[in-house]
């Protein structure tokens, strides 16, 4: 069974990582998709870690991640690169905003997974076209101040702007 885990930091909260960490002892392949991992990852034995590109860098790295990401993605799964564009071509008004999900959409091209989990429902809804591109069950996470807080707090509601559905 291989487990794709989004929604993440690197390192994660403890409670993540002890979860994480016995799933791999218990034989399961993990990997972590994860935002703000620098140099080496430390990850348990048995856990993967996938770095997410931040898109609020400089143009320059992102147009370098974006090209890494590309070439990677071709070179793992190329059907699932022309997936990926034509779902970002289909849910954007711009090319900026096609750019924009190509950058959240590619670094899951090619990953095997037979379940994908978001740790966060915000995670969830930043990537709502992955639910359509991954073949596998999609398990969502609700927990803590994301629940009970933030659909009360203005300044914390998410807004979807395009959706697959």
């Amino acid at each position: 069974m291989r487990l794709l885990v989004i929604g993440t930091r690197w390192p994660p909260e403890t409670f993540i990582a002890r979860r994480l960490a016995g799933l791999a002892r218990a034989g399961f392949g993990v990997v972590v998709a994860a935002t703000g991992v620098k140099g080496s990852t430390h990850a348990p034995a048995g856990v993967g870690v996938i770095h997410l590109p931040r898109w609020n860098t400089p143009v320059y790295r992102r147009l370098w991640d974006l090209a890494g990401l590309l070439f990677a993605g071709l070179f793992r799964a190329p059907r699932g690169v022309a997936r990926i564009s034509m779902t970002a071509k289909r849910i954007s008004s711009s090319f900026v905003e096609f750019a924009q999900w190509l950058h959240r959409l590619l670094p899951f091209c090619g990953v095997p997974a037979d379940v994908v989990h978001f740790e966060w429902n915000s995670a969830a809804v930043e990537l709502l076209p992955l639910f359509d591109l991954q073949p596998c069950p999609v398990v969502v996470s609700c927990r803590g101040s994301q629940v009970h807080i933030a659909p009360h707090n203005p300044h914390r509601r998410v807004r979807i702007t395009s959706s697959t559905r």
